[in-house]
């Protein structure tokens, strides 16, 4: 993914924070697609 996709900085957020949100929605993606039967979801608030 690092090669694939180069994100910017702004003010809004950082390149390294972007990079961790598109290869998390793009594992995401593969795992629902995969028909796995993993949790992909949280079930309950964290801390709880």
């Amino acid at each position: 993914m690092r090669g694939d996709f180069t994100p910017l900085t702004d003010w809004r957020a950082s390149a390294d924070y972007r990079q961790a949100i598109a290869a998390n929605l793009l594992r995401r993606f593969w795992l629902e697609q995969s028909g796995a039967d993993l949790p992909l979801r949280l079930t309950r608030a964290v801390g709880e």
